[in-house]
């Protein structure tokens, strides 16, 4: 219990807004030690999924349904930007693979068990004081900040969006279309198979992320209803028109829902590495894999 307390303690550091205390490795290779070319396969597998799935949706969207309508539903941007993620995230890992196999090492420190080889499981004062010159590079710092706008808001999109179909009558759509599975239910099946799999870590401080990718979502709402005064996609819910009611309700997703999301992924990924640690002994660790 003391150790769950000093992580907790650890997470509020000012050094945990940013990115130091974590390897490159750490964003390029399963938790669970597998070679890396089943990782190249997984990733290049969910990056075909992801972009045959949103050209299919594009493609076959109603014809009568214009762009700005289209773009004002928080689920294309969910899946557009998981999409963007697996896409982005794939190509830094065949680019780190490739770099290593050519011989250039472009994490110092390339040796050890992809599962520590951050900041995670190290609370002393040396490994502190080192995390401030030990950063990713700046691509793996994206795909770090995808990860976690991705995470928090295709969940999000998913309760929410069951939530309106069994609680609210004026909201009836074709719950088993094969575009409202994969936007309200497998995109979060992806996510969650990419928090137990994965090595890429969880920072409580890095919420910020996904606030910053709903605002940015609110404040296109607003210009697209200051053009056109019907343009009210969630009724009762998100409609400019009544400006209060609406503020009120974003501020409690702002601060209420979105934290409890995020802090839920903290958990988990908290949850995995202990069990990671009780698996995997220190002195049993193997090597990084490089195949």
């Amino acid at each position: 219990m003391a150790g769950c307390m000093q992580s907790v303690r650890d997470e509020f550091k000012l050094t945990h807004f940013c990115f130091g205390g974590v390897k490159t490795e750490r964003f390029c290779y399963f938790l669970w030690n597998p070679p890396g070319w089943v990782y190249l396969c997984y990733r290049a597998v969910l990056m075909v999924y992801t972009v045959t799935c949103v050209g299919i949706i594009a493609t076959n969207r109603p014809v009568q349904v214009p762009d700005a309508r289209w773009w004002s539903y928080l689920t294309q941007w969910s899946n557009l930007s998981l999409c963007l993620h697996l896409s982005l995230h794939c190509a830094v890992a065949v680019f780190v693979h490739c770099t290593k196999i050519c011989g250039h090492r472009i994490d110092p420190h390339p040796q050890g068990d992809p599962g520590r080889l951050n900041d995670d499981n190290n609370t002393n004062n040396d490994h502190h004081a080192e995390q401030l010159d030990d950063r990713p590079p700046w691509y793996v710092c994206l795909v770090w900040i995808s990860f976690n706008i991705t995470s928090t808001v295709s969940l999000m999109v998913t309760l929410v969006y069951y939530v309106f179909y069994r609680f609210i009558p004026f909201y009836n759509p074709d719950i088993s279309s094969f575009a409202n599975v994969q936007k309200h239910a497998i995109n979060t099946l992806i996510v969650m198979i990419e928090q137990l799999v994965t090595a890429v870590p969880c920072r409580l401080y890095h919420v910020i992320y996904p606030l910053l990718f709903c605002i940015v979502y609110l404040i296109y709402s607003v210009i697209v209803w200051a053009d056109d005064r019907t343009m009210i996609v969630y009724p009762n819910f998100l409609d400019w028109g009544n400006p209060a009611k609406t503020i009120g309700l974003m501020a409690a997703v702002g601060l209420v829902v979105i934290p409890v999301l995020h802090a839920l992924f903290f958990g988990i990924h908290k949850a995995k590495m202990a069990i990671y640690d009780h698996l995997v002994p220190r002195e049993a660790e193997p090597p990084v894999p490089h195949g």
